[in-house]
């Protein structure tokens, strides 16, 4: 039950970031190169920023099974790579294990 309240407590800023990240241009197939360059940069500036803290907090609260095939930030590194983006250098952050669980349900 926790999953259907956090989900419509957050319906608003999913939506916001679905405009933000371009969600529309994909699902109609109306993508840019330009857009995708943009949407790599964006994601990748995010998960390079949260992806280890998130990882290594959430861990110590659901365990690492869990987390299992959830980290992007290597698969964004390389493709910003190959499309010649210089993504800005990651600020390190600390959190505890029951923000970054909120984190991991964002970063999904």
């Amino acid at each position: 039950m926790i999953g259907e309240r956090l989900k419509s407590a957050t319906a608003l800023l999913h939506r916001n970031v679905e405009q933000i990240l371009l969600s529309e241009k994909i699902l109609s197939r109306t993508l840019t190169l330009s857009d995708y360059r943009f949407l790599i940069r964006t994601l990748y500036c995010f998960h390079a920023q949260y992806e280890d803290a998130v990882m290594a907090s959430a861990s110590r609260l659901i365990g690492e099974e869990c987390l299992i095939g959830r980290r992007k930030k290597m698969w964004l590194q390389q493709d910003a790579e190959n499309l010649g983006i210089e993504p800005e250098p990651a600020k390190m952050v600390d959190m505890n294990p029951a923000s970054a669980t909120g984190w991991l349900y964002v970063m999904e």
